[in-house]
């Protein structure tokens, strides 16, 4: 009795397997690992605006318009790699990215400001050094990072304005905490709020 359901139960999968992929046509490998047409839509603190990333020319590219995703224009594309991230400051003065070379994995922290021409500022030019976002503030314009300037393995947090690439250290990471330094960072940004 059992063979005979399994005989059953094979045939009308191979029969089901057979019409999927007689009916269905191939799908290009290339489908696969091509990025989306827009995505990381924000909306500006106004609401005036929109910034998202955007394919141009094969890569992802930064990209403004009004809020009715009306007249989009490019704000910034990187001939060589794709952006992966884009945020507004919290007034929405400036648009920041996090940004490696080559795939390298040093990840710089940059600030774009939306109104000009002028190209992005790496607000972290250090050799061999990675930025990590820690979060946004909801009333200024800087942003809390990890930066592993110090100590390649393990992070200190900073504050960076956005408008002036100062770095101030908040909380150097002694105890060799990842997960601690965000603890801290959190509780810290409780109260800077």
């Amino acid at each position: 009795m059992a063979k005979t359901i399994f005989h059953l139960g094979a045939a009308a999968l191979s029969i089901f397997v057979g019409s999927v992929s007689a009916a269905a046509p191939l799908i290009p490998v290339e489908e696969f690992s091509r990025g989306p047409a827009v995505a990381a839509v924000q909306l500006s603190p106004s609401g005036e605006h929109i910034a998202m990333l955007q394919t141009v020319e094969g890569r992802s590219a930064i990209v403004l318009a009004d809020a009715a995703a009306k007249n989009p224009r490019v704000r910034y594309r990187d001939a060589e790699r794709s952006i992966g991230n884009v945020a507004w400051s919290a007034t929405g003065k400036w648009l920041y990215f996090f940004q490696d070379k080559g795939g390298d994995e040093g990840f710089h922290l940059f600030a774009l400001d939306p109104r000009t021409g002028e190209p992005p500022r790496d607000l972290t030019p250090f050799k061999g050094v990675a930025a990590e976002a820690i979060r946004s503030t909801p009333t200024s314009d800087y942003v809390l990072i990890a930066l592993n300037q110090r100590n390649p393995a393990y992070p200190d947090a900073y504050r960076v304005e956005l408008s002036t690439g100062k770095l101030t250290e908040l909380v150097r990471n002694p105890d060799r905490f990842i997960d601690s330094l965000r603890e801290a960072m959190d509780k810290l940004s409780l109260r800077l709020q």
